[in-house]
């Protein structure tokens, strides 16, 4: 089975790489909004491996987030997902959250302020 490790990306990196490093996968995707893009770019020239960058238009947009989880998700059909909501807007994180805690075979997780895991 592939796995996917989906990250959305904020103003700090760290979260994002631990996650990453943690839950390795065979691709990894980064969903940043405009304002993160150079985040998530600096973290793509960090690591080795299969990255994409993905542009979230409107990071506050729930609905929008939903059809970007399922279009991942159709690209990808039989995989196992571990998704990082530590970064990005609240949005961003409840949209992923809503998407793929209700699929038992994916993993959704969060960093907290004490580098735990949720």
């Amino acid at each position: 089975m592939k796995s996917i490790h989906i990250a959305i990306i904020g103003g700090q990196p760290l979260p994002v790489l631990q996650g990453i490093i943690e839950f390795p996968a065979n691709e990894t995707i980064l969903l940043h909004s405009h304002e993160s893009m150079a985040v998530a770019e600096k973290i793509k020239s960090a690591l080795n491996g299969s990255i994409q960058l993905h542009l979230i238009d409107n990071p506050n947009d729930f609905y929008a987030i939903l059809s970007i989880c399922h279009a991942i998700s159709g690209k990808y059909p039989d995989s196992k997902f571990y998704v990082n909501i530590s970064g990005g807007t609240k949005i961003m994180s409840l949209g992923l959250f809503a998407y793929f805690s209700n699929r038992p075979e994916d993993e959704v997780f969060l960093r907290d302020i004490r580098g735990g895991l949720v």
